[in-house]
């Protein structure tokens, strides 16, 4: 299990200090190439039975302050470590814990960016509960209040995905319904599908069409298609006065995933996945060309 976590955190530390002094000094960082060169130390220190090696936030805040600009500020720092544990270690063991302890925190106190903290009540509060959990479990273990960052920053992005933000538009003979996520995924497609089965199944207002506005979402996948396409073919295989299933404005991607999952085949279909975007159809007139019957549908121009 350790040769597992130690990599994991190792990388979290290093991206995590690096980045709080690049946002400091004014610089970029390229994330992919602080992995691989932390990767291949860490396979050539294999050989030599070198510990694990990670950025540390003690001695990257104290080259920070003291002005280091290279990788040559390594090279002296390690010269100073080798004399100091060769002639000094005996004299190590008078120094108290606590005047060590003092040091650390010294160096690592212009890390801790407290302005960050109105500015995240002010913007995203969620983004608040993240900092918190890290820093308080930071206080028994370095590595574990990064992982609980990190976990719960995992539970709130998994359940902002579940979420489906849906409204709906109802018209004399028809249903619109908006999707405002930009994701369409397997968490959330079930709230979709049950949301069209309940227009569906509403007998007392029965709609000629179902129009799922599609304008906001940017990537749907194989799971959501399929469940749609489900859906599809059932409303096919129902009566002919079954509402018909219109998809407007769908953008290049989710409509490719639409056609090559199956929901297309005759030209009906085929021009209920096309946007409307000409002049002529501004006022829904491409949608009540396919079905006249839908004489009251109010449809506005799609903007791209």
């Amino acid at each position: 299990m350790g040769c597992v976590i130690t990599p994991f955190v190792a990388f979290l530390e290093t991206i995590a200090v690096a980045k709080t002094l690049s946002r400091r000094s004014n610089y970029k960082i390229d994330v992919t190439q602080e992995l691989f060169s932390l990767g291949i130390v860490n396979v050539v220190g294999s050989f030599f039975s070198a510990f694990p090696v990670a950025g540390s936030f003690s001695r990257s805040a104290l080259n920070s302050q003291c002005s280091v600009k290279t990788q040559l500020g390594g090279f002296f720092t390690g010269i100073v470590v080798l004399l100091a544990a060769s002639f000094l270690t005996p004299w190590f063991k008078y120094i108290p814990k606590a005047a060590l302890s003092a040091m650390i925190i010294a160096a690592v106190i212009p890390l801790f960016e407290y302005h960050i903290v109105p500015m995240l009540w002010k913007t995203e509060k969620i983004d608040l509960l993240t900092m918190t959990v890290s820093f308080l479990v930071c206080f028994y273990e370095t590595e574990l209040g990064i992982l609980a960052g990190v976990a719960v920053a995992l539970c709130i992005f998994v359940y902002e995905n579940i979420q489906l933000t849906l409204t709906q538009d109802r018209d004399a003979s028809c249903v619109i319904i908006r999707v405002e996520s930009q994701n369409i995924s397997y968490p959330n497609v079930d709230q979709l599908i049950t949301k069209l089965d309940k227009v569906v199944r509403c007998k007392q207002t029965k709609p000629d069409a179902i129009v799922l506005d599609m304008k906001n979402v940017t990537r749907i996948d194989s799971t959501s298609a399929t469940a749609l396409h489900q859906f599809w073919l059932s409303l096919q295989s129902c009566d002919i006065n079954s509402p018909k299933l219109i998809f407007r404005n769908t953008k290049q991607a989710p409509r490719k995933i639409l056609r090559n999952i199956g929901i297309v085949g005759d030209e009906e279909v085929q021009l209920n996945m096309v946007t409307v975007t000409n002049e002529e159809d501004s006022g829904g007139g491409h949608i009540r060309s396919i079905y006249p019957n839908l004489n009251n549908i109010s449809i506005e121009k799609t903007d791209i």
